[in-house]
């Protein structure tokens, strides 16, 4: 755990809301707490050592990796809203831009068994490491693995007053990236996975969300 106490802007902007808690007693609450998770039965049999220090979040976890020579960082993700998400953004994004080990993010709570994963690529070297890691979890929960590429529009054009609605524009169709997926799907270990790809067209977050 990383205990950070609130920015002076948060500070400001909810008075109400300050604690009166030093550092060190934050800490120790921290430390207090992960101890207790470690005993819980979720995690029985499991080695687990707690760890609290104080510091920037991100930075901090990354440097926690390192000394631990992990080979995953686990981050959990929430949704900043206005002011704080402008100054201060999100830890679980900057850990994924910043970390040099990879990144498992939960927005939510993983089931025991996945029986699918999706692997958004863009054919870079970045998302071919992304795709070994999910060819590896595929094989152990014996998941169905879906490689997924997005085509983004590249200009929108409104034919007002004759139709109002906008008409995307793509730079290519799912048909012309037939060699795109054989040069990139050729060098992974995929015997054993039952796996498919897919290419659509429109907006990346929404397609890949759903």
């Amino acid at each position: 755990a990383v205990v950070s106490p609130p920015p002076v802007y948060r500070r400001a902007l909810a008075p109400l809301q300050r604690t009166s808690a030093t550092v060190e007693e934050m800490i120790a609450s921290a430390r207090g707490r992960l101890e207790n998770l470690a005993r819980s039965a979720p995690l029985s049999g499991l080695h687990v050592e707690v760890d609290a220090r104080t510091g920037a979040p991100f930075s901090e976890l990354i440097d926690a990796a390192r000394i631990g020579q992990a080979s995953l960082i686990a981050v959990g993700t929430r949704k900043h809203h206005g002011l704080e998400e402008r100054l201060l953004g999100s830890t679980s994004d900057r850990v994924i831009r910043k970390s040099p080990i990879p990144v498992l993010a939960a927005p939510v709570e993983l089931s025991a068994e996945p029986t699918c994963l999706v692997a958004p690529v863009d054919f870079s070297s970045a998302s071919r490491w992304a795709a070994e890691e999910a060819i590896a979890l595929a094989r152990r929960w014996i998941a169905r693995l879906i490689f997924l590429h997005v085509i983004e529009p590249i200009a929108q054009t409104y034919l007002w007053p004759l139709d109002p609605g906008a008409v995307e524009i793509f730079p290519a169709e799912p048909a012309d990236l037939g060699r795109d997926w054989e040069e990139f799907l050729a060098p992974l270990a995929l015997d054993g996975v039952r796996w498919e790809h897919r290419t659509l067209k429109g907006d990346p977050p929404t397609l890949i969300h759903e």
